[in-house]
């Protein structure tokens, strides 16, 4: 289905709910691996996205455990582990909670 969408309007990647929270945030969030992997594939800027609180998919899919996600973030940009939120936390903070 997430590809369906995003072939009829790829800018849909891109929308923004709640606190900021993007398509990606929220399947990295949820545990959708391959919907991360599918959205990353579309369009990596996404990646850069943050919350409201600074939170990047790096960080939500830490907070939950899960791996899959987390390897598929860090594949496609390596520094994403070393980005704060506005707490200065790191995934790895997330990750040890």
């Amino acid at each position: 289905i997430v590809q369906v969408l995003l072939d009829y309007d790829p800018g849909l990647s891109q929308t923004l709910g709640p606190s900021n929270s993007t398509p990606l945030s929220s399947a990295a969030t949820r545990g959708h691996t391959a919907v991360v992997i599918e959205l990353l594939a579309k369009d990596c800027s996404l990646i850069d996205n943050t919350r409201t609180n600074g939170k990047n998919a790096l960080h939500l899919a830490a907070r939950q455990g899960h791996v899959d996600i987390v390897k598929a973030l860090l594949d496609k940009d390596p520094q994403l582990a070393r980005r704060t939120d506005k707490k200065g936390q790191t995934a790895l903070h997330m990750a040890v909670k």
